[in-house]
């Protein structure tokens, strides 16, 4: 038993009593059942103090995380936790996610989730809504920052990019059907005006919501769900926000 104590880094049953919110009794008591086992019960072997010495090492540590890990207090009906949109890691896309510590002097960081890069920026919450607000309220302000797309600036789906890939290969084929190669050229046509219609259709509508929406000097979380399908965090703290014609909307200097 008091091997146990040395192995947990423990001085004493009281300390161990206060680590497990027990009483000095109760943990009396459970070193005094290992005694007993110990010198008693002939059945008691090595490989029985090992299983009892993992198994009350595995309870002192859930006990030491449950005290650390509480977060009493929490609101968890504030606007940081309403965000239903990706928080993206700016140096490999993946999605960050958020933890609060008390420990450190900046509570709040955004942690990568990607094992191989793990890239951590402090970003408060009022700070990230702050910077969120500004910008959808810098375009309520200046609607005309949403960018309408034209022919020169559209980028083709990658089914536009198959069918287009396939008409190329007709062309280099031995025997060329030209009547199917015709077929298939109005129909990447027809493809391409359509995705493009609806890209300006996007634009379009999200400008009239900016429009007719109002600043405000707090977060708009109705402004924000209409209009924002992502964010984008800087290791700088600098934010970003991804409208839903997939156009960047940053802080310009």
């Amino acid at each position: 038993p008091m091997c146990i104590l040395y192995e947990c880094k423990v001085e004493s049953i009281q300390e161990i009593a206060e680590m497990c919110k027990v009483t000095t009794i109760s943990a009396s008591f459970r070193f005094k059942r290992l005694q007993m086992l110990k010198h008693r019960n002939k059945f008691y072997t090595d490989k029985t103090e090992k299983v009892v010495k993992k198994k009350f090492k595995k309870f002192i540590k859930a006990k030491l995380k449950d005290k650390k890990n509480t977060q009493t207090g929490v609101d968890r009906n504030t606007s940081i936790f309403k965000l239903q949109v990706n928080i993206v890691c700016p140096l490999c896309k993946s999605k960050m996610h958020r933890r609060c510590d008390n420990v450190y002097t900046h509570k709040e960081r955004w942690i990568c989730t990607n094992a191989r890069c793990k890239t951590m920026i402090v970003k408060a919450d009022i700070d990230l809504l702050n910077d969120i607000n500004g910008l959808l309220n810098g375009v309520v302000e200046k609607p005309d920052r949403i960018e309408m797309p034209t022919k020169t600036e559209f980028s083709p789906s990658l089914k536009l990019e198959r069918m287009n890939d396939e008409i190329s290969g007709q062309f280099n084929a031995v025997s060329v059907d030209k009547q199917s190669i015709r077929n298939r050229m109005m129909n990447y046509v027809a493809l391409k005006y359509e995705e493009l219609d609806a890209m300006r259709c996007k634009a379009k509508k999200l400008k009239d919501i900016f429009l007719t929406a109002k600043t405000t000097d707090e977060f708009s979380k109705e402004l924000f769900d209409r209009t924002v399908v992502r964010i984008n965090l800087y290791v700088g703290g600098e934010v970003g926000i991804v409208l839903t014609n997939n156009q960047e909307i940053r802080r310009t200097v």
